[in-house]
C-alpha cells in the first residue's frame, strides 16, 4: 500500500512537471512567434515606407520633367511688330498750282508724324507742333478738329495767296486721306486761323 502511494506521488510530480514544462515551452514558442510576427510587421512597414519614399521621389522627378517639357514646348513669343502705316502725302506740284501725291511710310499714324512728314515738303510747316487733335461723327460726316501752334499761321503769312492755298490744301488733304474723314477744321492756339489772305472759320473738304 505504501509503495502504491509513493508511486502515485511520483507520477503526480511527473505530471505536474510535464505540464509546467509544456506551459513554459508553449509560452516561449508564443513569445517567439509573437516576436517573429512583430519583426515581420516591422519589416513590412519598412518596405512599405521605402516604397512610398520611392513613389514620392518618382513623382517629384516626373513633375520636374513635365515642367521642363512644358517650358521647352512653349513657343517663343515674337516681338511686337512695328505699327508702320502707309499714307498718301499731298504737296505742291512743280508749278505751284496744284497737288502731287506720294505714298510714304510713317512709324505710326499720328498727327505729329503727318505734320513732320509734310514739313519735308513745305517750309511753312517747319517747327509746327500739334496742340490737339480729335475725330468725331457729325450728323452728315466724319470730321477732324486740328489745333496747331502759331508757327503754322506765321508760315502761311509769309507766303502769297497761291502758296497759302497749296500749303493749306496739302495739310487738309493729307489728314483727310490718312484718317479717312470727310471734313477738317484747322485752328491755331485754339483760335480761328487768319492769315491776312483768308480766314478759315469752319470745316473744309478736300482741296482740288
Amino acid at each position: 500500500m505504501r509503495k502504491k502511494l509513493e508511486m502515485a506521488v511520483v507520477i503526480a510530480a511527473l505530471v505536474v512537471g510535464g505540464v509546467a514544462c509544456g506551459s513554459e515551452t508553449s509560452s516561449k514558442e508564443g513569445s517567439a512567434a509573437s516576436g517573429s510576427g512583430i519583426a515581420v510587421a516591422e519589416k513590412d512597414e519598412q518596405e512599405t515606407g521605402g516604397e512610398k519614399q520611392e513613389e514620392i521621389a518618382d513623382s517629384s522627378v516626373k513633375e520636374e520633367n513635365s515642367e521642363k517639357n512644358d517650358l521647352e514646348q512653349e513657343p517663343e513669343q515674337d516681338s511686337p511688330e512695328s505699327e508702320e502705316k502707309k499714307v498718301t502725302l499731298y504737296y505742291s506740284n512743280a508749278n505751284a498750282d496744284g497737288f502731287d501725291t506720294e505714298e510714304v511710310t510713317i512709324p505710326e499714324l499720328t498727327p505729329a508724324a503727318l505734320v513732320k512728314k509734310l514739313s519735308e515738303k513745305s517750309s511753312a510747316l517747319t517747327n509746327v507742333s500739334v496742340l490737339s487733335f480729335s475725330e468725331s461723327q457729325s450728323a452728315d460726316a466724319k470730321v477732324i478738329d486740328l489745333d496747331l501752334s502759331v508757327e503754322f499761321s506765321n508760315g502761311l503769312k509769309n507766303q502769297g495767296s497761291a502758296g497759302e492755298y497749296i500749303t493749306m490744301g496739302s495739310l487738309c488733304n493729307t489728314f483727310l486721306s490718312a484718317y479717312e474723314c470727310d471734313k477738317i477744321r484747322v485752328t491755331v492756339e485754339g483760335q480761328i486761323l487768319e492769315t491776312g489772305h483768308a480766314e478759315y472759320p469752319g470745316y473744309m473738304v478736300k482741296f482740288n
